[in-house]
């Protein structure tokens, strides 16, 4: 457990304390590495970030939003240089309706690709349910039973055909049987 950090504080012309964090305490805050926050500075991925006397980094609460917005992007599978990328062009757009288009075309394809991902991923869910069911009726098959007889095994299982992650298992089993004969 991560013990509970406490920000730096500076004055605010109001007369309010505003927090701030440096690089070490931001990285605890956020599990990311100061290498990884030096490298987002570099690709100017944080905006303008404030040194101190000392020369280290002080970062503020907006700091989180960047973070948190670069932390989805690269879960929807955006490297570093395309939300760079991303991020020139918003940067870029001199007008706000332009800068919208461009992002919502971005994340219009994003969108598309994830929907594709998933529907490839239900059916790969749905072939390990199949395969699964088929291989649990094995169980009751005689233990001694070799491997090689369940290319053409008698028994009844709960689906009419042999799934195809389980039917890849005996073109194996038969190219290894063909090995063995020869």
């Amino acid at each position: 457990m991560v013990a509970k950090l406490l920000p730096i504080t500076k004055g605010v012309s109001s007369g309010q304390k505003k927090s701030t964090y440096r690089i070490g305490d931001l990285a605890k805050r956020i599990n990311k590495s100061t290498r990884a926050l030096r490298l987002y500075e570099e690709m100017n991925l944080l905006g303008s970030v404030t040194r101190n006397e000392g020369g280290q980094r002080i970062y503020d609460e907006e700091v989180f939003a960047r973070l948190t917005w670069i932390e989805k992007l690269q879960s929807l599978g955006f490297s570093l240089l395309q939300i760079q990328s991303v991020l020139s062009n918003w940067i870029g757009n001199e007008y706000g309706p332009a800068g919208m288009k461009e992002i919502r075309q971005i994340y219009r394809a994003k969108l598309e690709e994830t929907q594709l991902q998933i529907r490839q991923l239900e059916s790969l869910s749905e072939d390990l349910r199949e395969s699964l069911t088929y291989l649990e009726s094995c169980e009751v098959c005689d233990p001694c039973t070799l491997l090689g007889a369940c290319a053409e095994c008698a028994h009844p299982h709960s689906t009419s055909s042999k799934p195809a992650l389980v039917t890849g298992l005996y073109s194996v089993s038969e190219a290894k049987k063909t090995q063995t004969d020869n």
